[in-house]
């Protein structure tokens, strides 16, 4: 029985680097995705957003919020569909972990925040920062991007007036998989 949990494991493994070499191949291969956009090309958003939506669609969850490591994934993904330096805006202990494994560095005058409070959210929105958190109902109260746990898989819901508030442009593989709350 303890071999099935590592086993399962590498194969999500396994099967996240075949996509990331297909996703890879596919962009250099294709030269019609060879667009700027906001200093980074169309090739480049293109494999975030595949690879993003391959995280969405395999990591197995039991409910709840999702784990600092999934958080982390995410963070990063989202932090470079904006093009920004790799550093946020956050003081929850294992989340910054989790952050400083991925080579995101918890950092205080950047443009990108994680609020896991209202309190924070708030703060954050006032300041023209681009909101992330884990929960839904944090999202009209000025968060910008919800990332969660829903129906067992980890989903993304954006405000996109929120958004638009922050001045951050997110990349356009991000709208397409993200749920738009007003």
């Amino acid at each position: 029985m303890s071999g099935s949990p590592k086993r399962g494991k590498n194969e999500l493994v396994e099967k996240f680097k075949k996509t990331l070499k297909s996703c890879v191949s596919q962009a250099v291969t294709s030269p019609s995705r060879e667009r700027s956009l906001g200093g980074c090309s169309m090739r480049i958003t293109h494999c975030i957003g595949v690879l993003l939506l391959f995280l969405l669609g395999s990591l197995p969850l039991q409910g709840g919020d999702l784990p600092p490591e999934f958080q982390a994934r995410f963070i990063k993904i989202l932090i470079k569909s904006a093009n920004l330096p790799p550093k946020i805006i956050c003081v929850d202990a294992p989340l910054v972990a989790e952050l400083q494994k991925a080579g995101i560095e918890a950092a205080a005058d950047v443009q990108i925040a994680w609020a896991s409070n209202a309190a924070d959210v708030k703060k954050y929105k006032a300041a023209g920062k681009l909101v992330i958190c884990s929960q839904i109902a944090l999202l009209s109260q000025g968060g910008s991007i919800a990332v969660i746990e829903e129906g067992g898989k980890p989903a993304i819901y954006l405000h996109k007036a929120n958004l638009d508030a922050s001045k951050v442009t997110m990349a356009d593989s991000i709208f397409k998989i993200a749920k738009i709350v007003s």
